[in-house]
């Protein structure tokens, strides 16, 4: 049974990377993560800036302390330049955080197009019996 050629390639280039040492370490809030050098410094931000300064050959890694959640969706986006976002509001709000601290620009705008603008309702206090009823009451509305 012969591998399909495009496995092969992916082999032959994985063995170069870690012969080479071009493989970096990442331990990111505990969670071992590890990723090409070419990856990592692929796109301008934090983790380029980082190995840029340091000599990954005399270390065994990098700690970052940051939480390790959505770190595989910041990987994907420097491997391939786009990411599909989760569904959840929520964890898209916390991968901007992380694209913000990494200073993944892309990252930052594809994520601020996923999160609709917050519009709030504004009441004004128009009397002083409006403005007694939320001293007095404030649990309802006006």
């Amino acid at each position: 049974m012969s591998l399909p050629s495009h496995f092969l390639l992916l082999l032959l280039f994985t063995i170069r990377a870690v012969l080479t040492g071009n493989v970096i370490r990442l331990d990111v809030g505990g969670t071992v993560f590890k990723s090409t050098k070419d990856t990592l410094m692929k796109l301008d931000g934090t983790l380029k800036t980082m190995l840029e300064e340091m000599d990954t050959e005399q270390t065994n890694g990098i700690f970052i302390d940051r939480s390790p959640e959505h770190f595989d969706t910041i990987l994907n986006f420097l491997r391939d330049e786009s990411v599909d976002l989760p569904d959840s509001m929520e964890d898209r709000k916390e991968i901007l955080r992380e694209a913000e601290y990494y200073e993944l620009d892309g990252l930052v705008e594809l994520c601020k197009s996923k999160i609709p603008e917050t519009s709030y309702d504004i009441n004004f206090v128009e009397s002083d019996t409006d403005l007694l009823q939320i001293i007095t009451s404030p649990e309802k509305s006006l």
